[in-house]
């Protein structure tokens, strides 16, 4: 499959991780880029001016000192140990409203490890340097993945939740080189598995956010077993239910380089991805209420039009199947009709 659009990735993106509204507010610039270490660093770069401009997030930050002025917590052992008492001091352990919190570390450590990308636009990489300067008392911190769990956020900064999405990102891509001398980035868009996943939750949120006919979730299937199921059977996961007291569809989002597999010479629709989907269906069926005429939606996406964007359409045991595509090589405005056009809810967007 050829790349998509370095514009329809971000779109991508903002909507697997529920922030579309956040994302638009910093994507000036975005689709002018080149390549995916561009764009995040223009994006994150737009978003760290804006909340550098309001003001950096504070928090209470656990501060130590020696004093002849106790506040907060003595620490007894240490004061002891120094043998401080005598001297009319102790070491105190106090909360101090501070900018320098694991949120902002993050964000400044991360626009340091990207000023090291090998592909880095120069501009953007000067403008980087220009924002790590105005942090301030805020240190910096080494990377990793645990540190983004100790972020505690709350509506008052919802913005960061965002731009910590762009640096968890950079932080899972950037490596460096082999050499030692600088940081490349991974290029994700390559890898199948990481795009997969990534077009799950778009497709997701996508329906949950721009149409309002359907109920939107993502259930997992019983399967129709006489007795206790052994341990052993895998998770029926669906990707998304659409429902509605007149239709239900079970749509099935999957990324693959091509929508049609060759044997023997002639093109064929995927078994695997048929027989899951099918399976969908009669155990839904038979274990849950309301799936007794489900459809069902291989929804696959592509980078090049087709005449028609559903390839085939049939039923299995009183059950519609459908094969279905949408372009991402195109303007988003018209990925976002085709999407709704296929669920027929483009009068509810």
């Amino acid at each position: 499959m050829a790349e998509i659009p370095i514009q329809n990735v971000y779109y991508l993106l903002c909507y697997a991780w529920k922030q579309m509204e956040e994302g638009k507010v910093a994507e000036t610039g975005a689709a002018q880029q080149t390549g995916v270490a561009n764009l995040l660093g223009t994006v994150l770069a737009n978003g760290t001016e804006r909340v550098l401009k309001q003001g950096l997030d504070r928090g209470y930050v656990t501060q130590s000192e020696t004093t002849s002025r106790p506040r907060g917590q003595i620490d007894f052992d240490t004061s002891l140990k120094r043998a401080l008492f005598p001297k009319a001091k102790a070491h105190c352990h106090y909360d101090a409203l501070s900018r320098d919190v694991v949120h902002n570390r993050i964000l400044k450590s991360t626009l340091r490890e990207l000023i090291q990308a090998r592909k880095i636009d120069e501009n953007l990489r000067g403008r980087l340097r220009l924002l790590t300067r105005r942090f301030g008392d805020v240190g910096d911190v080494n990377l990793r993945r645990s540190l983004f769990q100790q972020v505690q956020l709350h509506s008052g900064n919802a913005f960061y939740k965002f731009l910590l999405h762009i640096c968890s990102l950079i932080e899972r891509n950037l490596t460096p080189t082999e050499d030692g001398t600088g940081k490349k980035f991974r290029d994700f868009l390559r890898e199948e598995a990481t795009m997969w996943k990534l077009f799950e939750k778009f497709t997701y949120h996508f329906y949950r956010r721009e149409q309002e006919r359907y109920d939107v979730s993502a259930p997992h299937i019983d399967w129709d077993v006489s007795g206790e199921a052994p341990e052993q059977l895998p998770n029926m996961r669906t990707d998304v239910v659409l429902s509605s007291p007149a239709r239900t569809i079970i749509l099935d989002a999957k990324f693959s380089k091509d929508v049609l597999s060759e044997h023997r010479e002639k093109k064929l629709f995927k078994s695997e991805n048929l027989y899951q989907l099918f399976a969908y269906l009669q155990n839904a069926e038979a274990t849950e209420e309301g799936f007794e005429d489900a459809e069902g939606m291989l929804l696959y996406p592509t980078m090049e039009p087709t005449l028609d964007d559903e390839l085939g359409r049939f039923e299995v045991r009183g059950h519609q199947m459908r094969i279905c595509t949408v372009d991402l090589n195109q303007k988003w405005d018209r990925i976002h009709e085709d999407l709704l056009a296929l669920v027929d809810a483009r009068q509810e967007s």
